[in-house]
Formats: structure tokens, sequence, C-alpha cells
């Protein structure tokens, strides 16, 4: 980096005596002015750090903040969430005891109309087997009717085989006594 007596043996050929001497003080004076010493660059670093740490502070509260305001709401959203089950809960138990009640009376009414279709099978089959057994009833008198007409006939004809048999034994002992 060129120094200041560098600067003026350049410049004064070109400027003169008077002005390069003119344009370093000037030049001096508002590096002095406007540069930054190490004192103020501490002043600087100091109040970086203090609104840094007054930074990082906002941040942290505003983390927690926003923490807290976030388990507020999932507690929330818990508690709705909660609620809303135990609406569907119960909805579904109403479902389920209205659709157990619907279907006990269908029982009931399915039951009601076997027991009376079984009635009317019972009375059907009652009525049947009395008309099986009345015409049961006529079937064994005329097959008896017609057993003692067949044993009447029967009689009759033994009667009269027994006549024959007899004719014959009689006509036969007659002819071994006549000889």
């Amino acid at each position: 980096m060129p120094t200041t007596l560098d600067l003026y043996e350049k410049l004064r050929p070109r400027l003169g005596d008077e002005e390069s001497k003119f344009l370093l003080e000037y030049i001096s004076a508002s590096v002095e002015k406007h540069a930054a010493t190490k004192e103020d660059l501490g002043k600087t670093e100091n109040n970086l750090n203090i609104q840094f740490e007054q930074l990082r502070s906002a941040v942290k509260e505003d983390v927690i903040k926003t923490e807290n305001n976030l388990i507020i709401q999932f507690e929330q959203l818990r508690g709705a969430a909660k609620e809303d089950i135990t609406k569907s809960e119960n909805n579904l138990n109403l479902k389920i005891e209205q659709v157990k009640n619907d279907l006990e009376l269908k029982i009931e009414q399915v039951k009601n109309d076997l027991e009376l279709k079984i009635e009317q099978v019972k009375n059907d089959l009652e009525l049947k087997i009395e008309q099986v057994k009345n015409d049961l009833e006529l079937k064994i008198e005329q097959v008896r009717t017609e057993i003692q007409k067949t044993r009447a006939d029967m009689i009759k004809w033994m009667f009269l085989f027994w006549i024959g048999q007899l004719a014959s034994l009689i006509a036969i002992l007659q002819l071994f006594f006549k000889r």
C-alpha cells in the first residue's frame, strides 16, 4: 500500500506542490473523519452483540409463544376430536340400537308368521289325516263287508262241498257194504 509520501511524490509533478499537499491533507482529514477506529469497531461490535442478544431473546420469546400457541391449538383440536369421536360413537350406538330393535321386530314378525304358517300346516295336516282316517275306515268297512260276503259265500260253498263229500262217502260206503 502506498504511503502519503509516495502519493505526494507522484502527484507533485502533475498538480504542483501546493495542490498536492492540499489534496493529501484533504484526503487524510476525510479518511480520519470517516475511517473507523478500533474503538469505533469495538463499540459497533458491542452494539451488534447487544442487538444480536436482543434479537435472540426476541426470537426465543417468539418461539416459546408460538410453541405455547401450538400446544393450545393442539389441545383444542384434541378436545374437538374427542368430542367428534364421542358424538360419532353415540350416533353409531344409537344406529346400532335402532338396527337391533328393527331386527328384533322383524325376527318377532317372522316368528309370528312362521308360527301362523306352522299352525295352518298343522291344521291342514290334521284335516288331511282326518280325511285319510275316514277314507281308511270306510275302506276297512267295505273290506269287512266284502269279507263277510266272501265268508258267507265260502260257508255256503263249504256246506255244499261237505254235502258232496258226505254223499260221495255214503255212496262209497254203500258200495263197500253191499258187497
